[in-house]
């Protein structure tokens, strides 16, 4: 069944930080399984969550997107670009 991020994400719990880049601008890359240069593109409508370990954990095995942790905050932020990954993209679950 295909889902959406914003329905895969509806009953996880998520707290907006996105004061972390100021805090720990060393984010540790964690969980990103395929990362294509050339397609590589900068967004400007994007959003840092702060995120508990398993459901960070569920959300890098099933959408492949770059999750983090910061060492300085012992935290799990997840990054999400809203006009890429929140509605038009869609994963199996």
């Amino acid at each position: 069944m295909k889902k959406t991020f914003k329905e895969i994400t509806q009953n996880i719990d998520m707290v907006l930080f996105n004061n972390i880049i100021h805090v720990d601008s060393c984010l540790e890359l964690e969980a990103w399984t395929y990362y294509d240069e050339e397609s590589d593109e900068y967004k400007d409508v994007f959003q840092y969550f702060v995120i508990n370990y398993s459901d960070w954990e569920y959300l890098a095995n099933k959408t492949n997107m770059p999750l983090f942790y910061s060492s300085k905050c012992d935290i799990f932020i997840l990054w999400v670009d809203f006009l890429d990954n929140w509605e038009n993209l869609s994963y199996d679950i």
